[in-house]
């Protein structure tokens, strides 16, 4: 082999290794992947790409729906002891109560538990009478954070959990804002927490629940918690919605219809002088009334609770004294 073959051979060899190298480069094989228009070499399994989904609906305003006027704080009736009808051991107790005549509303409350007992049920009970109609019982326990939408048709017989939700977790110590939903009487009930990232519906049931609906033109509410000698309740109130149930994550608030503000009221209604008395007179015979009917059911309730040991009800400490009186004078 002459020189010049010789010399051949090495420039072939230096250039098919250079290309060798060329080839297994990683940015080479980028680029070569890319004009053929398929995906780069790597190494395992390629994974699929699902877009996320949220399971349930969100809100991450101050409230999951806009309220339509200010709040009604509930009235704290402070702890106490509660008896039991089926004779189990007594519990400490704690509750608020208030009521409204609303179609729509939810009952808010931003609550820690601090120490409990043992596991219960954060509950709000709402959307008919105590001793009446009955009415509806939806809450959280304490250890798992299960959501449950229940009943109280004959107090006190309670169907605690007919309908089951999400569970968000263990609630001791945490702080939690709940808000539970009433749409148009009963047609629509929620469940909904915040756990600090915003609203999440926990659980939703309706018309009522498992077909008891209860209609009262005004609606008892009542938050009651047993079993929690530890309880830091930083608001607790409720707040009238529209009926719609669209939930604007916003939160911001909406004026309620035919209040100064409101476009689209209707220049009729404005002009008609004798109409518009007639709401305010109408306004004002139902505010008084409903003033009416909360000092009765102050007074009523005050006076009830002071004599319900025997069903297994709630006896305010306050009032041991005189549920004693009671007893001793009238046999109640």
């Amino acid at each position: 082999m002459n020189a010049r073959g010789a010399m051949t051979w090495v420039v072939g060899i230096v250039a098919l290794v250079v290309i060798v190298m060329v080839i297994r480069n990683p940015a080479f094989k980028q680029m070569f992947s890319d004009l053929l228009k398929v995906p780069p070499l790597q190494s395992g399994t390629p994974s699929t790409t699902t877009p996320s989904t949220t399971t349930e609906p969100t809100a991450t305003g101050e409230f999951p729906y806009p309220p339509t006027g200010s709040a009604n704080e509930l009235d704290d009736q402070g702890s106490g002891t509660r008896h039991y009808a089926s004779g189990k051991p007594d519990d400490v107790t704690h509750e608020w109560e208030g009521s409204t005549s609303a179609q729509s509303y939810m009952v808010v409350m931003d609550i820690t538990l601090t120490e409990i007992d043992h596991d219960d049920t954060i509950s709000v009970k709402y959307g008919g009478t105590h001793n009446g109609s009955g009415w509806y019982d939806m809450g959280y326990s304490f250890e798992s954070g299960q959501a449950c939408a229940g009943k109280e048709e004959n107090h006190p017989s309670t169907d605690l959990c007919e309908v089951t939700g999400n569970s968000i977790g263990n609630l001791v110590n945490t702080p939690v804002k709940i808000a539970a939903i009433n749409i148009g009487k009963g047609e629509k009930l929620e469940l909904w927490s915040n756990l600090g990232s915003g609203w999440t519906k926990d659980v939703e049931t309706g018309p009522g629940v498992t077909g008891f609906r209860p209609s009262e033109s005004e609606d008892e509410i009542q938050i009651r918690i047993d079993a929690a000698p530890g309880i830091e309740m930083r608001s607790a109130a409720w707040y009238e919605i529209q009926g719609t149930g669209t939930s604007t994550p916003g939160g911001e608030v909406v004026e309620a219809p035919g209040t100064e503000g409101e476009e689209g009221g209707g220049e009729e209604e404005e002009d008609d002088d004798d109409a518009n008395l007639a709401r305010v007179l109408n306004a004002r015979a139902l505010t008084a009334r409903m003033a009416r009917k909360k000092l009765y059911n102050t007074m009523y309730s005050r006076a009830y609770k002071a004599r319900r040991e025997e069903d297994g009800d709630f006896i305010p400490v306050n009032m041991k004294l005189r549920s004693l009186k009671y007893n001793k004078i009238g046999g109640l």
